[in-house]
């Protein structure tokens, strides 16, 4: 029977689907269910801020209504802040927590649920990985390890286990990229304009990191109107009328209602930037601009405190509080695994360059450029307003990255595979993403979840 499965591509591929997914729903259910939700010194293995962004979703359960930020329930603890942000994540876990609590349910199973909305959001962006995998690489052992590479990285599989607002917000990129590499392959439909407009509605009600796909990405979408010949380029209007004015429509009221009752709540400050600031001053958020007059002063003190390592820890594997650190061979060996994909991608990016047409450079460019944005608003972010270099505001980033460096691993593939015994060199590396998730997850932070 398994050998009937394995020699049939169909079915061998919808069996890896089903691994793929059912691995990922396991790991992360687990540890959803294992953390703690308050905080837990001294080592605070529970997630980052969780119990004030549940605030949010509880308080709208409760009383059937957004939070200003202002009410005693938002009170301390970042629940304030939280609140003066788009969380359309949190307002999903609302709706099922409204739900449960009509049934008698509180405390951890509440919590639990919350975190469930989370999980399913992971789930159904492994599915959309897996479904761009296949549009992005022909070989299945090379769609295989991207798709695992991507998914399986301990640190994203962990932001889709709490309540945050990172999960929905990273699954909307993905559709995002999804939607419009099938644009640029097939051209417009009804079903692409609609997951494009689902992908931006969510992007710009979870989280502002990653406004920069939004940007780059609608971009791209008005530039496919654009036909003709390179000397007559015509705008088409006829099609833009069908396809593109009611996504740009359905975006805006599905998105303006949030901004318009910023602007009444906050005298005009639809962003709540005014607001949030006068929020760090009321609580006190330490910010490492005060202590910093110029730029240049600032990167210093970031690098006197170890960003960079702490940035690349939290970008492997940092769960808790930033707190539950693996030992330092670990990260030592996962960035050792990581420098030949990111290598040899260097190596094949001059030659990938030439064979491409210009629309494919024009599209690859553009997503650079919303990856270089948003590494911009992260150094923005952490060295004028919160000393914190969490890899979690660059994560939006992660599946371009990872299109560079398994595009790198298909190079060395292609280039070793006349010698034997490096001709297994993809699903060698697809074995070490999955055994470093299980040695991260199982043997790192449960240790310390259950007390090892």
């Amino acid at each position: 029977m398994m050998m009937q499965i394995w020699n049939d591509p169909q079915k061998r591929e919808r069996l890896f689907l089903i691994l793929y997914l059912l691995l990922f729903a396991i790991v992360a259910v687990s540890v959803a269910f294992v953390q703690p939700i308050d905080n837990t010194p001294p080592w605070f293995e529970n997630p980052p801020d969780e119990h004030a962004r549940f605030r949010i979703p509880l308080f709208i359960a409760r009383y059937g209504h957004l939070p200003v930020g202002t009410e005693p329930e938002m009170a301390n603890l970042y629940g304030g802040l939280y609140a003066m942000r788009p969380s359309l994540g949190l307002y999903v876990m609302a709706l099922l927590l409204r739900l449960l609590i009509s049934f008698g349910a509180d405390g951890f199973a509440l919590v639990f649920a919350a975190r469930l909305v989370n999980v399913t959001c992971g789930i159904c962006m492994a599915y959309v990985v897996y479904r761009l995998s296949k549009l992005l690489f022909a070989r299945e052992e090379i769609r295989l390890l991207f798709c695992c590479m991507v998914m399986y990285l301990p640190q994203h599989l962990f932001l889709h286990t709490y309540v945050n607002n990172e999960s929905m917000n990273l699954l909307s990129v993905a559709m995002m990229l999804y939607a419009v590499t099938v644009l640029y392959r097939e051209g417009f439909s009804a079903r692409i304009c609609i997951l494009l407009t689902a992908a931006w509605i969510m992007c710009i009600l979870t989280n502002f990191n990653a406004y920069a796909f939004v940007l780059c990405t609608g971009i791209l979408f008005l530039a496919r109107f654009i036909g003709g010949s390179a000397g007559e380029r015509h705008f088409d209007t006829k099609r833009f009328l069908r396809f593109g004015l009611p996504v740009i429509l359905a975006v805006l009221i599905g998105t303006g209602w949030w901004f318009v009752r910023m602007y009444l709540l906050w005298d005009g400050d639809i962003f709540g930037l005014r607001a949030t600031e006068a929020f760090h001053e009321t609580v006190g958020v330490m910010q490492i601009g005060n202590d910093a007059s110029t730029p240049g002063e600032a990167l210093s003190l970031f690098l006197e405190n170890n960003g960079p390592g702490i940035l690349a820890r939290s970008f492997v594997a940092l769960y808790g509080s930033m707190s539950l650190a693996a030992p330092e061979w670990y990260y030592i060996c996962y960035g050792l695994f990581l420098l030949p994909g990111m290598l040899a991608g260097c190596a094949a990016l001059v030659p990938g360059i030439r064979k491409a047409d210009a629309r494919q450079r024009f599209f690859w460019l553009l997503i650079f450029a919303a990856c270089m944005i948003t590494i911009v608003l992260w150094i923005r972010y952490v060295l004028y307003t919160d000393f914190q270099p969490q890899a979690r505001y660059i994560m939006p980033m992660l599946i371009p990255l990872y299109v560079f460096m398994v595009r790198g691993w298909e190079y060395l593939a292609e280039k070793l595979r006349q010698r034997k015994a490096l001709c297994y060199l993809p699903q060698a590396a697809t074995a070490v993403a999955v055994l470093a998730l299980l040695y991260y997850v199982y043997r790192v932070a449960f240790r310390y979840y259950l007390d090892f």
